[in-house]
């Protein structure tokens, strides 16, 4: 029992470490701060304090590196000993359940500095999602260091407008947390402090004020049914769906996924990233996705 909280601890703290104290999501109502602001995971009469770590790269060094171009958008990381390579594509949201990006061109890093020219290379028969004539679309980027090992996946979104700025963008979700019969929570990151919202129903629901980080509260709905969804941000748009949890005790019959002990395996790439095994955990979810499971239990190796 213990092995197997400690592992979960690693999955929330995993932000801490890399960026340094942040704002803790409303959704996590066990873990807070303590008195010697450490972060800390309540267990009933357990409580386990995250340990200081040191990271070679920070969460900062890329998602907030970002600067406008009259050709593109320059990618400059405050982190100078970044070198490796950037391969990036656009994303065409609305295309699938899931977008992802399609790489189509690298550019090495250098000093962390390096520059995607959206003029030049992702025009044309490569505008896969019309930013040429909508003025706007969103990027996909994968950065590798010089020893192949996967650093960071991140998205960054654009404008044009004559020439090219940083626009909105969800950096993170959004995820659908704390589901119950009669609602759920809907929470996700953005880069720019900016008022989001959520349409559903024919209703909106909306941030109380500007954040980055946005937890907005669905209620009044009906249990066990699928909803679709859409967020706004900015004046982007992204689209989804839920189900709302079964009334307690309804005893109808449901599918629950259960994993354990994905941790990186031999080949690199996407079989070791950060000591996951995302290659795996991608076909779990997939597996999971096309059984319609109701939820999924992901343990450590006991």
């Amino acid at each position: 029992m213990f092995k197997t909280n400690s592992i979960t601890l690693f999955f929330l703290f995993f932000s801490y470490l890399l960026i340094g104290q942040v704002e803790i999501p409303k959704v996590y109502s066990n873990i807070s701060y303590n008195a010697d602001n450490k972060l800390e995971l309540d267990l009933d009469s357990i409580k386990i304090v995250a340990r200081d770590a040191s990271f070679k790269y920070k969460i900062a060094d890329f998602n907030q590196a970002w600067k406008s171009d009259s050709i593109g958008l320059v990618f400059d990381s405050p982190n100078k000993k970044l070198k490796g390579a950037m391969y990036f594509g656009l994303i065409p949201f609305g295309d699938s359940k899931h977008p992802q990006p399609v790489y189509r061109s690298y550019e090495k890093i250098d000093s962390g500095k390096t520059a995607i020219k959206i003029a030049n290379r992702l025009k044309g028969r490569y505008d896969m999602v019309g930013w040429e004539k909508s003025g706007k679309g969103t990027i996909g980027y994968r950065i590798i260091d010089t020893t192949g090992f996967i650093v960071y996946d991140g998205i960054i979104g654009f404008k044009y407008d004559g020439g090219f700025s940083v626009d909105v963008t969800v950096l993170e979700g959004p995820f659908v947390n704390l589901v119950n019969p009669t609602g759920v929570t809907i929470s996700f990151r953005t880069n720019k402090d900016v008022v989001a919202s959520v349409l559903l129903d024919g209703k909106e629901f909306t941030d109380k004020k500007k954040t980055f980080n946005h937890e907005i509260t669905i209620a009044g709905l009906q249990a066990n049914k699928k909803y679709g969804y859409k967020i706004k941000y900015g004046n982007n748009f992204q689209e989804y769906s839920f189900k709302t949890a079964p009334v307690p005790g309804s005893r109808k019959p449901f599918v629950f996924g259960y994993a354990s002990d994905c941790r990186g395996g031999y080949g690199g790439g996407e079989r070791n990233i950060y000591g996951h095994n995302a290659y795996i955990l991608k076909k779990i979810m997939a597996l999971s996705t096309a059984n319609k499971t109701s939820f999924l239990q992901l343990t450590g190796d006991i």
